[in-house]
């Protein structure tokens, strides 16, 4: 999720940034993310699951007080946390390929699908794939991708999975 959302300048996994666990003199939790937002804000993200050994030691109550008493603005994520994303999560690693692609970006197709939702306000995945049908399908997939990313248009990808029906609009 952190890798995807468009508001992130950038993140660190596994920063050398540790929360002391108090009361337990000596005790230190790693952040598992430290986060940039575009806007500047910064905060840590703490996977915390009682299923792992190092959580095992760390009740959540222990670690809310922890991160309170170090003054770092952190997210404390939690196993329900992530699966209450799962179609999210799903959506974001079906796109995340296009994203990553080492292809070039096609500018004049993605001005062009961002001027159709303009005319049009709303339309789905396939009918941007039909409007565009005289180019390569995975160059359209690609840069509709990339839209998503960037935050240039916007596409529910926390209630259903991406499909030909799945409605984008602009941002």
């Amino acid at each position: 999720m952190t890798e995807f959302d468009s508001d992130v300048a950038w993140f660190c996994e596994r920063p050398p940034i540790y929360l002391e666990l108090l009361p337990l003199e000596g005790k230190r939790r790693p952040l598992d993310f430290w986060v940039r937002q575009r806007s500047g804000k910064q905060f840590g993200i703490v996977l915390h699951d009682v299923a792992l050994a190092r959580d095992k030691t760390c009740p959540l109550d222990l670690l809310k007080r922890s991160i309170k008493a170090s003054k770092l603005k952190c997210e404390v994520w939690q196993p329900a946390d992530i699966r209450s994303r799962k179609t999210y999560v799903r959506n974001l690693k079906e796109l995340q390929p296009f994203i990553a692609m080492g292809q070039q970006s096609d500018d004049q197709l993605a001005a062009s699908i961002v001027a159709h939702l303009e005319r049009v306000k709303t339309a789905s995945w396939s009918e941007l794939m039909t409007v565009f049908a005289s180019r390569f399908e995975g160059v359209v997939n690609t840069e509709i991708a990339r839209l998503i990313h960037a935050g240039r248009i916007k596409a529910n990808l926390g209630e259903h999975a991406l499909a030909s029906n799945t409605v984008l609009t602009l941002s």
